[in-house]
């Protein structure tokens, strides 16, 4: 049984005391936070919160392995055809010729 106390927000009341809403109960007040920690509805959302963010941080977790790994290219790659002749007989020439 999980008594984790994180999930509650402290509202006052009229009477002096302190009730507590539980945002995972969807703001059921109660003025008792351990006793409402032993209902089997709320272990259950607290169970199922625990599993919803086990499963983002799994996901986190390979997406980062994902940017890290290379990727394998099925395909051929093509050639890349130069635009501009830079051998280096050809670089100089230019500036080689008398004007």
């Amino acid at each position: 049984m999980d008594l984790d106390l994180r999930y509650f927000v402290a509202r006052g009341t009229n009477q002096g005391r302190v009730a507590y809403q539980c945002y995972l109960c969807r703001g059921q007040t109660t003025t008792d936070r351990r006793r409402h920690c032993r209902i089997e509805g709320h272990q259950n959302r607290v169970r199922a919160e625990k599993e919803r963010l086990d499963r983002i941080a799994s996901q986190r977790a390979a997406a980062r392995v994902l940017d890290q790994t290379m990727m394998v290219v099925d395909e051929g790659i093509s050639q890349v055809e130069p635009v501009v002749d830079d051998t280096p007989e050809n670089h100089l020439a230019g500036w080689l010729e008398p004007n």
